[in-house]
């Protein structure tokens, strides 16, 4: 989580231009985009693995573990449609958003991405 920040003020072009980073903006994307992605799942993981002391009891309970594992299964889906662990082994080297894909879809599968680790 550290080395988050570092890298990204040394791919930084603009706010930090008093630093001496010139020719280092690709070693330090080269570090920074896998390590966004194991924060990521990180985050997800310590976000909490435990949700069934907060869900309902008796036949709601047995509903809302039904809707928690079909999301969970979507997030599994989304896990590999949008080519996570490619980014985290850096098999991809760049990532390109697609401005044309809708921003609810796009949240909806990071959400999905991050109930996985709650329900398994």
């Amino acid at each position: 989580m550290i080395v988050q920040p570092l890298c990204g003020i040394l791919m930084s072009k603009y706010l930090y231009t008093f630093l001496p980073t010139a020719g280092m903006a690709s070693a330090a994307r080269a570090i920074h985009l896998p390590l966004a992605y194991w924060g990521f799942v990180l985050m997800s993981l310590h976000a909490g693995p435990h949700p069934g002391s907060n869900l309902p009891k008796g036949k709601k309970r047995r509903t809302a573990l039904a809707i928690l594992s079909a999301v969970s299964l979507y997030g599994v889906y989304a896990f590999f449609k949008r080519q996570i662990p490619d980014s985290m082994l850096l098999k991809m080297q760049f990532v390109f958003f697609d401005y044309s894909e809708s921003r609810p879809l796009f949240l909806t599968d990071c959400l999905a991405v991050m109930v996985v680790p709650k329900t398994a």
